[in-house]
């Protein structure tokens, strides 16, 4: 009773307004009168038409909730049978610990592998446009009042839809033309000569970014005179208002964080810089290789380039300085080795140079080939992991400091950091993490994981054990087939000969 009493002052209130605001002036009656009936028909079409509004939302809702009662029945159902799991297996002390740990954030002690500004970027990104979908979706809903906080907030992420279009097994992936058409509508520079090609990844998370509730893509025909965009030719619309945007709802959200990125982004030190350039994607030839793409050159490379920092040059100089100094000594000691017997001792490491050489020919071929018998399941879940979500090469180099894999002399073992970031945000079954405290400040020094399976406890990550045994499965396949390599045996034996001999 109390709200249709303020609803009535407020609808006589907004009437009173209503006439005031056009009633013509006081010598005018005639006109007054004539005024007045048409005002009053104005004003009583508005009235209906906002007691037509609300009946028209509901009536657009009420296919949204025809399923609730029979959903609400089987969440029921499904919370009894886990509470009776629970009951099973509660006394399992694995499975408490499980239940209690929750997942570190990534550091520099205890999982080095995994880039703290990249992550920090992305839940910043995160908490950017699920704020935007929680607006977008009340917006629409004009009639309601809600408070636009971390209720709501939540709500909205768990509102969130995956695009059906990219669901299918018959999407091709994501490429550099993708990210390049993206960066265009975010108004991030992508061209060869530029500087923000460190922000091409949210690019490629702009492309795959979920939808919003209420809204749904259809396809549509590209017209003659239309490139096509990224995936397809699509049209995304709002069921509830109808109307139809020829972008991405959330895209606005996006381009706010690279504005916010792009603030203070070129300025900061980022590990491995001179690889912003530097992309893997997907083939799109074959489902089971992958591929590097450098966006400043245009280029396309099988491997991961061997590319040197921006201050290797001046380096250089330093020591080309130093040499000088050195030169006279090392003229003198040419001249003396000139005669006598160090002539003969000189044939020998020139010898036993080349010898080594072509060893170090060899050992790489064997390499190769331990490599191309390990390393192919590896790179086919490498490539499913970035079919449509690209990665930047730093976080690959950065993944390969923290798991000490030496691609910068081995690039074929890229593969293996690569794993790791295919499934950076998931925990292997029957693993679990523990948190260790000092006895003294209660300070968190570290964090162990334990194995449910084989009950063993205080390990290194799984990811840190896997790339080791990983590794150690590579050495022993290169060292079965050096031992069969009947020239490399020769080589190496006439290198330890001589090295016994003349040191």
């Amino acid at each position: 009773d109390k709200k249709r009493a303020i609803a009535w002052w407020e609808g006589r209130a907004w009437v009173l307004r209503t006439l005031d605001a056009g009633v013509p002036r006081s010598d005018r009656l005639g006109e007054a009168r004539e005024w007045l009936a048409g005002a009053l028909d104005d004003v009583e079409r508005s009235v209906a038409g906002r007691c037509a509004e609300p009946e028209r939302v509901v009536a657009k809702l009420e296919g949204f909730y025809a399923t609730r009662k029979d959903t609400k029945i089987r969440l029921a159902r499904t919370m009894r049978r886990v509470r009776r799991a629970f009951d099973t297996f509660a006394d399992s002390p694995a499975v408490q610990a499980a239940m209690r740990v929750r997942p570190p954030e990534p550091s520099e002690r205890d999982s080095p592998w995994m880039s703290v500004e990249r992550y920090s970027d992305e839940r910043k990104l995160f908490l950017r446009v699920v704020r935007f979908a929680s607006q977008l979706t009340h917006g629409d809903l004009v009639y309601t009042r809600r408070d636009q906080g971390p209720l709501a907030t939540v709500t909205a992420a768990m509102q969130l839809q995956p695009r059906q279009a990219l669901q299918g097994e018959d999407v091709r992936p994501l490429g550099p033309d993708d990210l390049v058409a993206m960066a265009e509508l975010l108004g991030i520079d992508a061209r060869p000569q530029s500087k923000e090609h460190f922000l091409l990844w949210v690019a490629a998370e702009a492309i795959v970014a979920p939808l919003p509730p209420l809204w749904k893509e259809a396809a549509e025909d590209a017209a003659p005179e239309k490139p096509p965009r990224f995936l397809g030719d699509c049209t995304f619309v709002n069921t509830l208002t109808g109307e139809t945007r020829d972008e991405h709802p959330l895209l606005p959200a996006f381009r706010e964080f690279v504005d916010y990125r792009r603030s203070f982004g070129k300025n900061t030190m980022r590990k491995f810089a001179h690889y912003d350039s530097w992309f893997q994607f997907a083939s799109a030839e074959d489902p089971r290789e992958c591929f590097y793409y450098d966006f400043s050159r245009r280029e396309r490379a099988a491997q991961l380039p061997q590319l040197l920092p921006p201050g290797y040059g001046r380096a250089k100089v330093k020591n080309r300085f130093r040499q000088k100094a050195t030169t006279a000594v090392e003229r003198v000691e040419a001249a003396r080795q000139r005669h006598g017997s160090q002539v003969v001792q000189n044939v020998f490491r020139q010898v036993r140079k080349e010898r080594m050489e072509r060893m170090e020919q060899i050992r790489k071929v064997a390499r190769q080939q331990a490599v191309d018998k390990i390393a192919p399941p590896y790179r086919h879940m490498r490539a499913l992991s970035i079919r449509l979500k690209p990665c930047p090469a730093p976080e690959i180099f950065i993944a390969a400091t923290g798991l000490e894999v030496p691609i910068f002399t081995d690039p074929e073992l890229a593969w293996l950091p690569e794993m790791v970031h295919s499934f950076a945000p998931l925990m292997p079954a029957g693993w679990s993490g523990q948190e260790n405290q000092n006895v003294l400040t209660g300070s968190t020094t570290g964090v162990t994981y334990n194995n449910s399976v084989s009950e063993a406890s205080n390990l290194p990550h799984p990811f840190l054990l896997e790339a080791r045994s990983a590794m150690a499965a590579v050495n022993a396949s290169q060292d079965a087939v050096l031992e069969r390599d009947a020239e490399y045996q020769e080589l190496d034996n006439l290198v330890n000969r001589s090295q016994d001999l003349w040191g």
